[in-house]
């Protein structure tokens, strides 16, 4: 009997294994040079398949890698290397992982600093995130087959940059860029604020008609420029099972003369969107089966100056009038007062303000919450609340009976983000954390990121760009909780600095 149970939990182990088996594998070096850091990562990364591959032959049966499908590498290198090394890396980092694996996709972007998945420390250098395919199963077996997908989304596809011409957050037609599109685009009468120009982009092929099932699609990662809000969106209403991951580069005109620098294989672009979609092959698909910690954001540098107050009256992104007569001027006594003192040293006088749907969020059921964001935080871009009208760093719309709390930078807060690695024991998974530096900060903005427990594998950068993210929706169309263009629906644009996203991935 105990041999028959041995037997049976051997089995059940094996199958476990085999179902859930893909291969993560994170790289970082800090050498001056690129080239060196390169052959360092690419050397990392053989050096992990090869030691999988080693484990399968002796825990897998007849198993073998279908080196038909596409492997996928996800590359952020600050951009304190040479303009010439960085123009060509994407396209040198597929050349030498063609020994490993002989169909890569590589995308990637330049970044501040990255995370150096040895300590968690963050700096200067090179980070590689590789992806493999798992095993063939043997036939009917239920084995997931997860297969990245390269795409780029830029101006050519109808993106509009609508951070550079909505200055008032709605949709002026005179400032359309692209006629075709106006002439087959009709604005519906109440919605004509910038969160409904998802009609104007068109998905490039390789996220449209050669994906036939979007609700397959378990993960997106991306780098992007500034102008990421209608991707998002589109990228909600497209793939409503995926979550969202994306990091915005570093300015680079004085790098390279581009904006930004986005790569995806050998073509270098100055403006959009670059990425990689993750498709579950499956023939039983599970629900987010390769993302094990959906999005989790956190920002120990924020500092409640009000309390939680719900908003009476508001216009697209701008706040105009509170519950109450008087909140505007208890903030505006609240931020008097603060200035006083900080008066005699060195003071941040930046705003922000976090929205949510209740005032007591830790007391609302995780059935009420639903798959809307819980609460997002934004800086206060304009406005004066003595004049009743506060305006948020965002393209989505405000509505009348969420809540808002305003917020300023700590005087005491850590410098220093710690990360928590929820899989410190499990090499199997990886973590992406993507933080949002701060290039005005009159302290110097150094707040470091450090992992409490660096046995597991991560990866992750910063920019003062900040990043994006998204959980799994439900905005297609005919669905009860369709994406109303509120700011706490869809997926999140976080510009706060010292904000910290972080996705377990297996």
């Amino acid at each position: 009997m105990n041999s028959l149970l041995r037997r049976r939990a051997a089995l059940f182990q094996r199958a476990a294994y085999t179902a859930h088996r893909r291969l993560w594998v994170t790289a970082s070096s800090t050498d001056p040079s690129l080239t060196a850091a390169t052959s360092s990562c690419v050397s990392a990364v053989s050096a992990a398949v090869t030691r999988a591959q080693s484990v399968d032959a002796a825990q897998l049966n007849g198993g073998v890698y279908d080196r038909s499908r596409h492997a996928a590498c996800f590359v952020l290198v600050s951009q304190t290397y040479p303009a010439a090394d960085i123009e060509c890396l994407a396209n040198e980092i597929k050349q030498q992982l063609h020994s490993v694996y002989p169909e890569i996709c590589v995308s990637g972007t330049v970044v501040d600093a990255v995370l150096q998945s040895a300590c968690g420390s963050s700096g200067s250098g090179l980070s590689l995130l590789y992806y493999q395919p798992g095993i063939d199963q043997r036939p009917g077996s239920p084995g997931c087959q997860l297969e990245p997908r390269p795409f780029y989304i830029g101006d050519e596809h109808g993106r509009q940059r609508l951070r550079e011409v909505a200055v008032g957050r709605w949709h002026n037609t005179v400032t359309d860029r692209f006629d075709d599109f106006k002439a087959s685009t009709q604005w519906n009468q109440g919605l004509s604020s910038v969160t409904r120009a998802t009609s104007h982009l068109k998905l490039p092929p390789e996220l449209s008609s050669e994906i036939d099932d979007p609700t397959k699609v378990r993960f997106v990662l991306f780098a992007s420029d500034k102008e990421s809000r209608q991707v998002l969106d589109t990228l909600d209403s497209r793939f409503p099972s995926a979550v969202k991951l994306g990091i915005v580069g570093s300015q680079t005109p004085f790098l390279n003369g581009r904006e930004y620098t986005l790569m995806r294989d050998a073509s270098i672009y100055d403006s959009g969107v670059v990425g990689l979609v993750f498709i579950d092959n499956s023939s039983q698909p599970q629900k987010s089966s390769c993302v094990t910690v959906l999005p989790s954001v956190t920002n120990n540098r924020l500092e409640a100056i009000s309390d939680v107050l719900r908003i009476k009256r508001c216009k697209g992104n701008v706040v105009l009038e509170l519950e109450s007569g008087d909140d505007m001027h208890s903030l505006i006594a609240a931020i008097r007062q603060r200035r006083v003192d900080d008066s005699g040293a060195e003071s941040d006088g930046r705003l922000f303000a976090k929205v949510t749907h209740f005032r007591n969020a830790s007391a609302v059921s995780q059935s009420e919450r639903s798959l809307e964001s819980d609460s997002v935080i934004f800086q206060v871009t304009g406005g004066s609340p003595a004049k009743g009208g506060l305006a948020l760093d965002t393209l989505r719309d405000l509505t009348a009976g969420q809540y808002i709390q305003f917020f300023m930078i700590s005087r005491d807060a850590a410098r220093t983000i710690n990360l928590t690695d929820k899989h410190s024991t499990d090499t199997s998974h990886v973590e992406v954390c993507f933080c949002v530096s701060d290039g005005i900060s009159l302290k110097g903005e150094k707040y470091p990121m450090h992992r409490q427990n660096n046995s597991g594998k991560m990866f992750g950068g910063k920019t003062e760009g900040g990043f994006a993210y998204g959980k799994p929706t439900a905005c297609s169309t005919g669905s009860a909780q369709k994406d109303d263009g509120s700011v706490l629906s869809g997926s999140v644009e976080c510009a706060v600095p010292g904000s910290t996203v972080v996705v377990g991935l297996k």
